[in-house]
């Protein structure tokens, strides 16, 4: 039992150092796509049996906690996109940070909302999005059960059992991973997103290093563009474009 306590507090430590700074450090992205990893267990006992301190942990409580700022990022994007969303949508975000942009979504619309992360930061979005919305219910990766009968279903990206859906979202981490995991993130996209259906990319026109730019990813030809603008924030360096899957 001590070393549970000791595990759930280290995992802890990390998701306050990710989500107490600014930017989102590369570090968190680093993780093997096929690797098994050890700690998908304690993932799994962090959500399902261990209870994160709320005063660490809560954008009410967390004085290092950006929240305001990135609500409002979000309500800024949301603006543009808000009339593509019907109720009944699958709605898949890849790399959701707190779910903000979810909880915004699910506001307005009942759809069902998918998130495919790291499970550090699964643990997180798990953790703020039960706390904002208890009336939903939730999906943790390894649970039994029908995800059709969940509102909110939380999976790692080398584990991730979707169906067809129509909507994918990423916001400002396609920019920060490798040029390989953004190409399998591609296929995963291009495979389960239903034609007429729309994914929203928000990351880096320029890009960084070895990355991506959001121009530069790796699209087939099955795709329309919707919308190209520059990001209503950081707009020296964010692009903010929406595409249509077409046949």
């Amino acid at each position: 039992m001590i070393n549970r306590i000791k595990t759930m507090y280290d995992l802890c430590g990390r998701i306050e150092h990710h989500y107490s700074h600014h930017s989102i450090t590369q570090r968190i992205y680093n993780f093997k796509w096929n690797d098994n990893w050890e700690s998908i267990e304690k993932f799994r006992e962090v959500c399902g049996r261990f209870k994160i301190d709320d005063d660490k942990h809560t954008r009410k409580n967390n004085p290092n906690y950006k929240g305001d700022f990135h609500s409002h990022i979000n309500q800024l994007w949301y603006k543009d996109i808000k009339d593509g969303f019907k109720d009944g949508d699958k709605v898949v975000e890849i790399g959701a940070g707190w779910g903000e942009l979810g909880r915004i979504i699910l506001d307005d619309y009942k759809i069902q909302y998918w998130v495919i992360d790291l499970p550090e930061c699964l643990v997180m979005t798990a953790k703020w999005l039960s706390d904002n919305r208890k009336d939903l219910k939730f999906k943790l990766y390894g649970e039994e059960g029908n995800s059709d009968d969940f509102d909110i279903i939380l999976q790692p990206p080398w584990d991730a059992d979707l169906p067809n859906v129509d909507w994918f979202i990423n916001t400002r981490s396609f920019q920060e991973i490798s040029k390989e995991d953004v190409d399998r993130y591609f296929n995963i996209i291009q495979d389960k997103l239903n034609v007429g259906g729309l994914f929203l990319n928000i990351n880096r026109f320029k890009p960084a290093l070895n990355y991506y730019g959001v121009d530069d990813m790796p699209y087939d030809d099955k795709w329309i563009t919707i919308l190209d603008k520059l990001a209503p924030y950081q707009e020296h360096k964010i692009q903010m474009l929406l595409k249509e899957r077409s046949v």
